[in-house]
């Protein structure tokens, strides 16, 4: 379970260093700061609300099946996002990010609370948290921008590169919905 997390982990994390410099790109989105900053907060602003719906969810259908929810929409966003083709659009698409990141880290928590024992909840808590900061901190150092990079240095287009960078995400974070659903 830990390690479905941290691998969906990386593959959603992948592309932060890069999603908003696809934003900017002249087509498909062209969007002015202004527009970035509204659809980076859709996410923020999703996240908020529906981690206060996602501990209700769990309790009414079952934390892994919410999990997996979240694990599912994580694999998907990254796809949906070279579907955009407008700022609205990207919104909504970028909302459901949010949604994800509220079901994986509120699901999450409450799935690992059920498995470890409350003797050991103290370090394994923290060996979660580990696993899952390491993800979010390295995966678009090490995953989403050396891939971009190495497209744009043997010749792709910008746009082309982050497409790329978004499909490899969404093949990262498959794999790891896969694990969960093993």
């Amino acid at each position: 379970f830990i390690a479905s997390i941290f691998i969906v982990g990386i593959g959603v994390y992948s592309i932060l260093q890069i999603f908003f410099l696809y934003l900017e790109l002249d087509y498909p989105i062209d969007a002015t700061s202004l527009e970035i900053s509204m659809i980076s907060n859709s996410a923020s602003i999703a996240t908020i609300v529906f981690s206060l719906l996602a501990g209700p969810l769990a309790d009414r259908v079952g934390r892994k099946l919410a999990l997996g929810l979240g694990l599912a929409l994580g694999t998907a966003t990254p796809l949906l996002y070279i579907f955009a083709q407008n700022v609205p659009q990207m919104i909504a698409i970028n909302s459901l990010s949010g949604v994800s990141m509220a079901l994986m880290n509120t699901c999450g928590y409450l799935l690992a609370a059920d498995l470890i024992p409350a003797e050991l909840r103290g370090r394994l808590f923290g060996q979660y948290n580990a696993a899952t900061s390491v993800s979010f901190g390295l995966a678009g150092t090490l995953v989403g921008g050396p891939i971009a990079d190495f497209l744009i240095g043997t010749g792709a287009t910008k746009a082309t590169a982050f497409v790329t960078t978004f499909q490899v995400a969404s093949i990262i974070s498959l794999v790891g919905t896969l694990i969960f659903a093993a």
